[in-house]
């Protein structure tokens, strides 16, 4: 069935990607203030993904005014060699950890990069990170990535702090510059608690999703050879 409606946990979910986009496109009908989590732990929390028109409407606004095609397209020739680099470092080998070794480590050095987060931190946003949308069932609770998603609000909390005195060119600090017109017609920024919001959600879609994307990537190539042929014979 293309809806599926799970009475114990009281939710529905669609399956089929067409009815996926039409009620991402429709508002008026569908409402993200739920949360995207079965626990609903994110209910009322400030995150964009769970915020409805008009709010959603200005903060959505207000980032895309600073990830414009053009700040985005110029971080290709960093991928490229932050890529490559990672890469051959295993020339030679007979095998490395797709995951550890690169999938994880590519996304946390870019979105590092775009957002200005320091080195000594990459990793311990990494491992919050992966709390956050860790589900098992037994060894990871809603709870803890509650707690993880607060360890993170935490860290982006003294960074901004840090921007207030000392901005630079990063995605943060030209956020904290941007003004918006509201639903209103009023102007405003974002304060601090608003941006240490965004901040974790650059920082951890940024990466997070990326890491995962390469990997799953790399087992659907191996299971399906042919594929992967043809992708190395014509790489466009």
């Amino acid at each position: 069935m293309p809806a599926y409606h799970n009475a114990e946990l009281g939710f529905w979910a669609l399956s089929r990607h067409a009815d996926v986009v039409a009620a991402h496109l429709d508002p008026e009908t569908y409402s993200s203030a739920h949360g995207v989590t079965i626990e609903s732990t994110d209910t009322g929390q400030p995150f964009l993904i769970t915020k409805d028109a008009p709010e959603h409407t200005w903060h959505r606004r207000t980032v895309s005014r600073v990830f414009t095609p053009r700040r985005v397209g110029d971080l290709e020739p960093f991928i490229r060699h932050t890529a490559t680099e990672l890469l051959d470092r295993h020339l030679g080998a007979s095998g490395f950890d797709v995951i550890t070794d690169f999938s994880f480590r590519l996304p946390v050095a870019v979105i590092g990069a775009l957002l200005d987060i320091p080195p000594d931190l990459r990793e311990e946003v990494h491992e919050e990170s992966d709390l956050i949308a860790a589900r098992d069932g037994k060894d990871i609770a809603p709870e803890a990535a509650a707690q993880a998603a607060s360890a993170l609000i935490d860290i982006f909390t003294r960074l901004i702090a840090t921007r207030r005195t000392h901005p630079g060119d990063d995605v943060i600090s030209m956020l904290m510059q941007t003004e918006v017109e509201t639903e209103g017609g009023g102007v405003r920024r974002m304060d601090d608690a608003e941006l240490a919001f965004r901040f974790l959600e650059l920082a951890f879609a940024g990466h997070e999703t990326v890491a995962k994307l390469v990997a799953n990537g790399a087992v659907a190539l191996a299971w399906y050879p042919d594929a992967r042929r043809r992708l190395a014979q014509d790489p466009g």
